[in-house]
């Protein structure tokens, strides 16, 4: 025990706070160096060695699903797929069509029509195709985009019309045999009209688009017939009908019009791909064939077919390279020297072109852009025809959208100078592994005109390029399996088993969170010949926070690797995942970012969708079946599964099936440095020099924030299972104390009952508490009113306003502290019971009756009563009503069962005389004075009672300042208090008060609020790490039980609070922090030794009695 005199933790010399304040100097030092350290090497992470990639020269004519829906590249023919928009303002009134074809196959028409949507009248999507033996169709409209283009359709009310072709991927050009048994067969033609009906009815679709071609001479009056026959069934249901027609054969075209509601003549390929090289459209050969095509088709049912691509030959060989506009300007760009690459317009013929040498063999390219289709655009006005349609978007010239969209018309040729991307993506190659080629850039051209306006020159100053994706990694028959988001405790160690039972390699794109909290699991993974890649380090969208946001996410990751397996990476995936045809900008951005600090970045193009959720949540049959259909189908070779982020059983489960299936069917499984041809040693080169030493410091960072995240997650949990313990403890014995009879006394029990107050500028508030004294209906009461140096008028109010009351007595005495002012009441006390009462707080007139009833039982050494806010004035006010109620009173109706009160309050607690003075008196060397005679008169063999009838209403704090210094008060004394008697702690001879309840204390008072910002922090991690939902699951579990808890101690207390429910939440978290600043203020004053005064509070006086309570 420490000397009764001297404060608890009090140190005269102060040696302790100089000695205090230098630890803390010498850890803040130590720490901000080796921080220092580690983020100077975050900030220096060397730009990795490139992994080189196989650099293909142009897209593949059909990057995208050819396997899956049979679609091709565009057909190397004469004539290019175009369909005709139907409904909406016919064709002749006012501007006509302005249509655009949608194809699936390239994903910058999708990009494009995003922008260009709204300068759109007619949507024709390539979504239909005669099957092999022409009595069905083949429906192509499964794709994401498709579903994107019907949107964007419906958003600026397109009139769709599908465009049904019989094109064939297999020969990559229309296909004539199965269109002839479709044209030869009656009931082959009424079966594909009732199914393009069905279709264009069930989707709600304004009409039809026949993109029917074949040079047959026999089929050409059939296709006249088929027309006949779709446009009558169409106009039966007020549908409408559109045909693209062949260049050339005006009478032929004629018949097709007739009964379609417009047709879209073809009038470009004059030189086509299959043919010699030469301009595609010449200006005076599609000015006549227009001329010839209007004698025979009238202008308001015409829609002109507008070309922006580019035929690319090669001399001497036959067959030449389709280019879309953006692709045509990245050539001219990359082999312009001298004059190569040189645009050149030809004044003859009114099309550019431009040649080039590469691979000793002279190239020879023909466009069509915006400047011709100005000029054929101004000339098919003049001859009265305004519908236009173009193939295909995404392919143009994006400055045609200033004559070609919706109100728009070739007027000012000036506007066709400067070309710029919207949607700036490209894509070169094949594969899902991503860098990028070219960045956007703005190009600029010269445009001559003549008097009539017609365009005769145009000579670009520079080239417009969009963003360029090159896409490599392709390989048939192999499969690279790809893990994100980990690693994980759960599901990574069953993911490296299952993949070592099976004998497959894989590769693991990491967060750097997760890296530093279970490194060995990234050593095995690479001990284990896994490949690893970045993932960043908190996984955030980097689309959306910028390059600097970017390099730390990358740069930290990369150092968490280096210090685990002593490498770097050169692989990365952007979180949120992008697959092997980004479609925007913000997706691109992380591309570029990575590449500029030497990573490629690893995309997928089989998702088996292994991260879905709920009632989407796939199976490992699903996740098998998935996988396999898109490898089979020519998805791709990188597969995305995930080791972390939720529930990864069915992903497990599914890959010793997978890999049996497909090692069946012929696959290989390799990493993705495998797939790319790497040697490991390139693709992670071992970090060497500087970095080396650098990576020794960032082992020791990251070996500290795993052991303290494990303790957060340990914390967390901890707070959890223990807070929620308690809570039930707590509940279940305080029912047990409602439920027993209140306590029956003798008729005659009324010993005398001393009050003690000690006083100290109390001048506002004495009387008052004075006056509910007197009004008890106890008989036998004397109230001492100990006025402890007041220098204010307390002594002087209580005089002449009690001075005739003989059951009032007023001592005055010098200033010497609230236990001094205690102890002389005490001894000069009569009563045989003793309540000792705070100066601000007020008793209901039985609330004296109903703490001495328990005293006829001469076991019983005090007796606590119910503390009451009774000034609920503000929201402060609130949350400590609900606190009082929820936490106080109802903690001690517990302990009571247990004869473990820890506190009878010295506003509303009653005392065996005997007991007190047994106990020895206050003693002053704590804070809490009423705490520490509490124990002492415990320890010394006496029964702790309360009783929640006898109510007092005390002056809360009114101000968070005023709370903070009153919770310190408590909070200190508490701490000495516990300090002091720390041998009873775990001492059985006190039963449950050593074995239960002052362990409780150290608990719930000290340990659990001072870790409560580290629980916190402990969520936070488990949201970044993706385990969110746990962790937030048991946060919503445990307030539940809060507010099961807190509804039951209303209850208890009479039910006529419950309005104070609503403050729960926002109280909780609020006290959570409000105690932590003052815990943290204890401790320092605790180690320090200062010593710590009272902090007297303001009184207000307005503390009422809350009747009915």
């Amino acid at each position: 025990m420490s000397e009764p005199n001297r404060p608890i933790f009090y140190d005269p010399t102060q040696r302790r706070g100089v000695l205090l304040q230098r630890l803390l100097l010498l850890g803040g030092v130590l720490g901000a160096t080796a921080l220092a350290i580690f983020f100077a090497s975050i900030l220096s992470v060397p730009i990795s060695h490139r992994v080189r990639l196989p650099v293909p020269k142009f897209l593949p004519d059909n990057p995208r699903r050819a396997a899956e829906s049979d679609h091709a590249p565009l057909p190397e023919h004469t004539r290019l797929p175009l369909a005709l928009p139907v409904g909406g303002e016919a064709p002749g009134k006012g501007e006509g069509v302005v249509g655009g074809f949608y194809v699936d196959w390239d994903e910058v028409s999708i990009a494009s029509l995003r922008l260009h949507a709204s300068e759109l009248t007619h949507l024709f999507p390539g979504w239909l195709h005669l099957n092999d033996t022409g009595d069905g169709l083949r429906i192509t409209d499964h794709d994401p985009a498709d579903d994107e283009a019907r949107a964007l359709a419906q958003k600026y009310h397109l009139a769709v019309f599908p465009l049904v072709n019989n094109f064939s991927a297999n020969v990559n050009d229309f296909e004539e045999g199965r269109l002839h048994q479709l044209l030869k067969s009656p009931s082959k033609r009424a079966k594909v009209a009732e199914a393009l009906l069905k279709y264009v009815s069930e989707h709600h679709y304004a009409g039809i688009n026949l993109d029917l071609e074949t040079e047959r001479e026999d089929d050409r009056e059939g296709l006249a017939v088929f027309a006949q026959e779709v446009a009558a069934r169409f106009h039966a249901q007020a549908l409408q009908v559109s045909a693209c027609t062949q260049v050339g054969e005006p009478e032929e075209a004629a018949t097709i019009a007739r009964p379609c509601d417009f047709v879209i003549p073809m009038i470009y390929d004059q030189h086509y791909a299959s043919g010699t090289a030469g301009p595609i459209a010449p200006e005076p050969w599609a000015e006549h064939e227009l001329a010839q095509f209007l004698k025979a088709v009238p202008a308001n049912k015409t829609v002109l077919a507008i070309g922006n691509y580019a035929y690319d030959w090669v001399a001497s060989k036959p067959g030449a390279k389709t280019l879309t506009f953006g692709e045509a300007m990245v050539t001219a760009q990359e082999s312009h020297e001298g004059t190569d690459g040189v645009v050149t317009w030809d004044r003859e013929q009114g099309n550019p072109h431009f040649s080039y040498e590469e691979d000793g063999s002279r190239h020879e390219v023909w466009l069509l852009d915006a400047a011709t289709s100005y000029n054929f655009l101004s000339f098919a006005r003049s001859k009265g025809v305004t519908g236009r349609a173009l193939w295909y978007v995404g392919s143009e010239d994006p400055t045609l959208w200033s004559c070609f969209g919706r109100g728009k018309k070739p007027e000012n040729a000036q506007a066709l100078r400067t070309v710029r991307y919207g949607f700036e993506l490209d894509f070169e190659g094949e594969g899902e592994v991503l860098d990028v080629a070219t960045l956007p850039q703005t190009g600029e051209r010269t445009i001559t005109t003549d008097a009539k306006g017609t365009i005769t020159d145009e000579r670009f100053l520079s080239y417009p390029t969009s963003c360029v994706l090159r896409r490599s990694g392709k390989a048939a028959k192999t499969i690279a399996l790809t893990f994100d988001d980990g690693p994980d405790p759960r599901w990574t160690p069953e993911v490296l088993d299952a993949l070592k039972t099976a004998g497959v390699p894989a590769t693991f794109f990491i967060t750097g969170v997760n890296a530093q909290l279970y490194p060995e699991l990234v050593r095995r993974a690479w001990d284990e010949g896994h490949d690893i890649g970045n993932h960043s380090f908190y996984h955030p969208n980097l689309a959306l926070v910028g390059e600097t946001r970017t390099r730390l996410e990358l740069d930290a990751t990369q150092r968490a690797i280096q210090a685990i397996t002593g490498r770097s990476t050169t692989l990365f995936r952007p979180p949120y995942g992008v697959d092997s045809q980004p479609s925007t900008s913000e997706e691109v951005m992380p591309i570029a970012a990575a590449e500029r600090l030497g990573y490629v970045t690893v995309a997928e193009g089989i998702d088996p969708r292994d991260w879905e959720k709920g009632s989407r949540k796939r199976t490992a049959a699903q996740l098998v079946e998935s996988i396999e259909r898109d490898a089979e189908a020519g998805a791709g070779s990188i597969v995305l599964l995930h080791d972390s982020g939720g529930d990864r059983s069915a992903t497990v489960a599914a890959l010793p099936e997978l890999v049996r299936r497909l090692k069946a069917k012929g696959y290989r499984f390799v990493t993705v440095s495998q797939l790319l041809g790497q040697r490991r040693d390139a693709a992670f080169p071992p970090v060497q020099g500087r970095q080396r030493w650098l990576s020794i410091v960032d082992r020791a960072i990251f070996a500290t924030s795993s052991g303290l995240g494990r303790i957060l997650s340990a914390i967390f949990l901890f707070s959890l299972i223990a807070g929620a313990l308690r809570l039930l403890l707590t509940a279940l014995l305080a029912l047990r104390h409602a439920s027993q009879p209140a306590a029956v006394t003798a008729p005659d029990f009324h010993p005398l009952t001393s009050v003690v107050i000690a006083a100290y500028n109390e001048e506002k508030v004495i009387v008052r508490t004075v006056q509910a004294l007197l009004a008890s209906d106890y008989p036998n009461l004397e109230v001492l009113i100990v006025d402890d140096g007041s220098k204010d008028k307390t002594a002087e109010l209580v005089q002449s306003t009690f001075g005739a009351e003989p059951r009032v007595r007023l001592i005055v005495k010098e200033n010497g502290g609230k236990a001094s002012a205690l102890n002389l009441g005490i001894e000069s006390a009569k009563g045989e019971i003793l309540i000792g009462l705070d100066a601000d707080t007020l008793f209901a007139t039985d609330t004296v009756s109903k703490l001495v009833r328990h005293f006829s039982d001469p076991t019983v050494g005090a007796v606590a009563g119910n503390i009451q806010v009774g000034n609920i004035v503000n929201r402060l006010a609130r949350w400590q009503a609900l606190e009082y109620t929820t936490s106080q009173n109802f903690d001690r109706r517990a302990y009571a069962q247990l004869n473990a009160i820890p506190v009878v309050p010295g506003c509303v607690g009653a005392w065996r005389t005997e007991a007190v003075r047994q106990a020895g008196l206050y003693q002053t060397d704590t804070l809490a004075e009423d705490s520490d005679l509490t124990w002492r008169v415990r320890m010394a063999g006496w029964r702790l009672l309360c009783d929640n009838d006898a109510r007092a209403f005390t002056e809360a704090p009114e101000k968070v300042s005023e709370l903070l210094k009153q919770r310190f008060r408590w909070t200190f004394g508490t701490l000495q208090v516990l300090w002091k008697n720390r041998r009873a702690c775990f001492n059985r001879q006190y039963g449950a008060f050593g074995m239960v309840v002052i362990p409780l204390l150290w608990v719930f008072q000290f340990l659990l609020p001072a870790l409560a910002p580290a629980a916190d922090l402990g969520v936070v991690l488990s949201a970044i790490t993706g385990n969110l939902q746990a962790a937030g699951g048991y946060m919503v579990f445990f307030f539940l039980l809060e507010l099961s808890a807190a509804t039951l101690a209303l209850q208890l207390d009479g039910g006529s609070q419950y309005s104070l429910l609503w403050e729960l939440p926002i109280q909780r978290v609020a006290y959570r922090y409000l105690l932590f600043v003052v815990l943290l203020k204890t401790l320092r004053a605790a180690l320090s030794g200062m010593r710590a005064g009272w902090g007297k509070l303001e009184r207000r006086g307005s503390a009422r009695i809350q009747r009915g309570k």
